[in-house]
């Protein structure tokens, strides 16, 4: 009885050793998954401001119209706009994805051109479905203030300049 249980331990910890081993993902060189591709990857600016059924418009003051009555969007997005670094951007958030349109800082925000831009999916749904965000442009990372929501109203007041 004692060998029998001997054999199941050794068998157990040889599964126990063969399944540490397999477990996990292996990673490349510069620490990304393997086969998993980029976690964020490039496209062509035009294409990613196209990027879903909404396409970033081309000026500053006309993007943040746009997100100031998200509530008209399909979905009803989450709509945030305000300065980053050295942009203005505007972004729609959809809970599982979003769209972002940086814009260049100029003095005068009616000739703010768009100069960025950015989507994100829970999914792997760019650059051959490898990567979950895909960027274009000149881009930042920031978090602006809510413009629009379903459940606030629109601001009254307008400092952007447009």
């Amino acid at each position: 009885m004692t060998d029998r249980i001997g054999v199941w331990l050794v068998v157990a910890m040889g599964w126990s050793v063969l399944l540490a081993g397999c477990s996990g993902t292996a990673q490349d060189s510069d620490g990304t998954d393997a086969g998993s591709g980029p976690a964020v990857c490039t496209g062509e600016l035009n294409t990613v401001a196209a990027a879903w059924w909404l396409e970033c418009p081309s000026k500053y003051c006309a993007a943040l119209a746009w997100v100031q009555g998200c509530q008209s969007l399909p979905s009803r997005p989450t709509a945030r706009a305000g300065d980053c670094q050295d942009l203005k951007v505007v972004t729609l958030e959809y809970g599982t994805h979003s769209k972002e349109c940086y814009y260049s800082a100029s003095t005068g925000s009616e000739s703010s051109e768009l100069v960025g831009a950015a989507a994100t999916d829970d999914t792997p749904s760019y650059c051959a479905q490898s990567s979950h965000r895909i960027e274009a442009g000149t881009t930042a990372a920031c978090v602006p203030a809510i413009v629009c929501d379903d459940t606030s109203e629109t601001p009254e007041s307008n400092e952007s300049g447009c």
